[in-house]
């Protein structure tokens, strides 16, 4: 399942940014749309099923995806000094 759903985000995102091109330095609407929609499915997937496991899911992916947020601006400020 979880395969699948990652072959479907892929192609999803490759198609949109073939339609929806992003020009040189701008920003991705294509991704963003992409993975946004992927997690809503995803959270509505788990959330008929297994509500606790649904609200752990959605707090750990908020807290490391905000870790790994800071750690890229904090690498990337390293990388131009």
């Amino acid at each position: 399942m979880i395969a699948a759903g990652g072959i479907l985000g892929a192609l999803a995102r490759f198609g949109l940014a073939v339609h929806l091109p992003t020009a040189g330095g701008g920003f991705p609407w294509a991704t963003l749309s992409t993975n946004v929609t992927g997690s809503l499915l995803l959270g509505l997937l788990m959330a008929r099923g297994h509500p606790v496991s649904a609200a752990a899911y959605l707090l750990g992916t908020v807290a490391l995806c905000l870790l790994a947020s800071a750690a890229g601006l904090r690498l990337g400020r390293l990388g131009r000094a």
